[in-house]
């Protein structure tokens, strides 16, 4: 693998080993096959690095493909880390600020995890709070949604309408 080649490597210059380091650990980030538990740990580190460095997220590209390309039927059994692995990309990125496009987040609204689809919803607040209750809207009209998905996404508009009619009752009460 590119990781054993690089031990091997020990005698490279330290640029071009830490090239070819990223390179491998982006690989391993964006291998399909690879262990969930391993990939999610290299995310956490590559975003713990860049908080510490203030480096540009340079692992940002690899998580938003995953969020974009991993399979959003996850089940919480035992053996399959799916749900935990995307649960903590979700969580790289909301550590590094790093927006999650739209469309991006709307593949999880209807997975068939509430706590993913609440993950996605909060990355399109944070970032395009204007289209939240509209991806909502679509996601309970598809008549494939999942049941738990359903029952979640209508609590979840119930909470946000609630939310809303607060902040009007709050800005037309008049201050002291």
């Amino acid at each position: 693998t590119a990781v054993e080649a690089l031990m091997r490597d020990v005698d490279a210059d330290p640029a071009a080993r830490a090239c070819k380091t990223r390179t491998a650990v982006e690989a391993l980030m964006r291998d399909v096959d690879a262990d969930p538990a391993a990939r999610a740990s290299l995310f956490r580190a590559a975003a713990a690095q860049q908080r510490e460095r203030a480096a540009a997220p340079w692992w940002a590209g690899p998580a938003l493909d995953v969020l974009r390309t991993h399979v959003t039927l996850v089940e919480a059994r035992d053996g399959d880390l799916s749900a935990d692995f995307i649960r903590s990309v979700f969580d790289v990125l909301e550590s590094a600020n790093v927006p999650v496009d739209a469309a991006v987040a709307a593949r999880w609204i209807t997975c068939n995890s509430a706590a993913l689809s609440e993950r996605a919803l909060l990355a399109i607040r944070r970032h395009e709070p204007e289209q939240e209750s509209a991806l909502i809207a679509q996601a309970l009209q598809r008549s494939l949604l999942p049941a738990e998905s359903r029952a979640f996404l209508l609590d979840h508009q119930r909470r946000l309408q609630a939310m809303r009619d607060a902040l009007v009752l709050r800005n037309d009460t008049p201050s002291p």
